[in-house]
């Protein structure tokens, strides 16, 4: 019992009360010995009955609760996780990684601006970097321990994670003006005073380049007037490389090209990345001697 927290003992002394009018430590016997008979199953039914109503949905309640926090627990344990430090105006996690990888890459992020560019080629690894820290910053927020070593992030009151989304057909949104829908949801909250999280991952892909760039600046730009939120974007445009340092925060994954090969590290690195893998891909796949080789008849 001394292992429970304090706060927590009244819920155990009630789930222990009631299993106290089963008399299990006679059941045991009657089991361990092979003495059990279809008596011995009507004996703890009838007690049931007796037992109020009332008390009996209260101890099932508890129930549920306790081997949901043992389950809880009991993973927190097994897989090293731990508990951040939520309130403080910094932001930095260390050892974050993905929990579902089987063989996840540890990285490491601290910010000193609200704004966070991720870069990288396709396939680096941005978006599953992009859902780990989101993952720990939902989880701490729940009260959970999360997949790093150490933590710590201002407490938020709105977290918005956008990866991997689609048109809405039933509203008639493209792409496109879905992501704008999304950022000005994020824009009048946070323009509100309100601390808020969030995850933009490859902003404006539904664009034409030249128009992705031109709002990604002034969306940057914007972002980094709202003093208490913080915002994590991927993106693959070099152009922006000039707001590194003043704006925003700017990290990489690594990548490298080995005898036409790209090898990715899943290692993530302060800076800029200016790899781009999109031909050598095209190329590897045989494209360019398809299209090139074939004759129409």
């Amino acid at each position: 019992m001394d292992m429970f927290p304090e706060a927590y003992q009244d819920k155990i002394n009630i789930l222990k009360k009631y299993f106290l009018h089963f008399e299990l430590d006679f059941f045991t016997t009657v089991i361990r010995e092979n003495k059990f008979k279809i008596s011995h199953i009507v004996a703890p039914k009838n007690k049931i009955i007796v037992l109020q109503e009332e008390e009996t949905r209260i101890f099932f309640d508890h129930l549920f609760k306790f081997e949901s926090l043992l389950s809880i627990s009991v993973s927190i344990y097994k897989r090293g996780f731990t508990f951040p430090i939520i309130g403080d105006r910094e932001f930095s996690i260390k050892v974050v990684y993905h929990p579902l990888l089987p063989k996840p890459v540890l990285n490491n992020v601290s910010l000193d601006k609200q704004v966070v560019v991720v870069t990288g080629p396709n396939m680096a690894g941005k978006s599953t970097f992009l859902k780990a820290i989101a993952i720990a910053v939902y989880s701490g927020h729940l009260g959970f321990a999360i997949p790093a070593d150490e933590a710590k992030f201002p407490f938020f009151h709105n977290i918005c994670v956008f990866i991997n989304h689609t048109d809405n057909l039933e509203k008639g949104y493209s792409h496109f003006l879905r992501e704008v829908k999304n950022l000005k949801e994020v824009a009048l909250t946070a323009a509100k005073g309100i601390p808020i999280f969030a995850i933009f991952d490859e902003i404006f892909k539904g664009t034409n380049m030249e128009d992705a760039l031109e709002i990604t600046r002034t969306t940057l730009q914007g972002l980094a007037r709202f003093h208490g939120s913080v915002f994590f974007i991927s993106a693959h445009m070099d152009e922006l490389k000039d707001m590194t340092g003043t704006t925003l925060n700017s990290y990489f994954l690594d990548c490298t090209i080995d005898n036409g090969i790209p090898q990715f590290s899943y290692h993530l690195k302060s800076g800029w990345s200016s790899v781009q893998i999109g031909k050598i891909l095209f190329k590897n796949e045989g494209l360019y001697n398809i299209f090139q080789s074939y004759r129409a008849e």
